[in-house]
């Protein structure tokens, strides 16, 4: 999602952790801290005039969520190739191999992934499941955006869906352009309905700043529920998504 630029950038450590961190000054309302995928560095952006004790106390209430993100990032993933959350419910998944030619067939909570002779490998089946994500997601956007356009007041963006490392969206203002993660077809409809009206506010408002998000409480007054689900793992937010979509 667009951001406020930042002003000052600084290398940091909270002594009594030996916790080292990048800090990003930036005109915002409220610190955030992040771990980068890459490399378990920590991340926090907060507003100009914050003491620097008060970020080190964030960042100390946040400890056990920043040791659980560097420890997912530094383990080694199998990928689950069992099941596929699509909209805030598991597809069960059946393989099998036949034809020249990937396809994908659903049956009630299963999805019946067929490759190709000889495609076995990871790569094959994942990219036969980000094609069913890629779909999913077009095919919603092309329904609910233009009525979150409506009533934000902008004419339809230029739309690109792609994979995101540590955002869910972002946009190009001089461009009219909206980038959307892929896997928010994961998560339940609404949580994409938060982020298409945050990046539609941002053609008002590059910063989140109060008229942003005075903005946001306007077009989409729930917007705060689906944010939240979003900052959860996939599997707690399911149960909290499913109504109210």
């Amino acid at each position: 999602m667009a951001g406020a630029r930042v002003i000052r950038l600084s290398e940091e450590t909270v002594p009594d952790l030996a916790l080292g961190f990048t800090l990003s000054r930036k005109a915002i309302r409220r610190a955030y801290v992040r771990v980068r995928r890459e490399d378990g560095r920590v991340l926090v952006s907060a507003p100009l005039h914050l003491p620097l004790a008060q970020i080190h106390a964030f960042i100390r209430q946040n400890q056990d969520w920043i040791t659980t993100q560097q420890t997912q990032r530094t383990a080694p993933v199998e990928p689950d190739f069992s099941r596929l959350w699509l909209w805030g419910e598991p597809l069960m998944l059946r393989w099998q191999h036949a034809g020249k030619r990937a396809r994908v067939q659903r049956d009630g909570n299963t999805l019946h992934c067929v490759l190709p002779e000889g495609k076995t490998d990871a790569s094959a089946r994942q990219a036969l499941l980000d094609r069913v994500l890629h779909h999913a997601l077009a095919t919603a956007i092309e329904e609910r955006l233009p009525g979150w356009c409506a009533r934000t007041g902008h004419p339809l963006p230029r739309i690109s869906i792609r994979r995101m490392r540590s955002r869910w969206g972002s946009c190009h203002i001089t461009r009219q352009r909206v980038s959307i993660s892929l896997a928010l077809a994961h998560y339940p409809p609404g949580c994409l309905d938060m982020v298409l009206v945050h990046e539609l506010t941002h053609f008002d408002e590059r910063g989140h700043n109060a008229h942003f998000y005075q903005k946001m409480d306007a077009y989409f007054p729930d917007w705060r529920r689906w944010d939240a689900l979003l900052r959860r793992p996939l599997d707690e937010s399911i149960g909290l998504g499913r109504l109210g979509q």
